[in-house]
């Protein structure tokens, strides 16, 4: 496993990022420097100003490649 320290200044790109793991796992990669990027499917997104937030389904292939593009996770 990667030592934490070498996210920092990583793009990352979380799945989930609203829900229990996913916000604290956002949390800990912001803490270490990590520029952070989370996906939500529906209802709101938490506010975090140190997320970029997508909205969209992991399902709909359309969306999954705009991100990926957009983001370069």
């Amino acid at each position: 496993m990667e030592k934490a320290s070498t996210l920092a200044n990583k793009r990352i790109l979380i799945s989930g990022a609203s829900g229990f793991i996913g916000s604290h796992l956002s949390m800990r990669l912001y803490r270490i420097g990590a520029e952070l990027h989370g996906i939500f499917r529906t209802g709101h997104a938490v506010r975090d100003s140190n997320l970029t937030w997508w909205q969209g389904d992991m399902e709909d292939e359309t969306f999954v490649r705009e991100v990926l593009s957009s983001v370069k996770p």
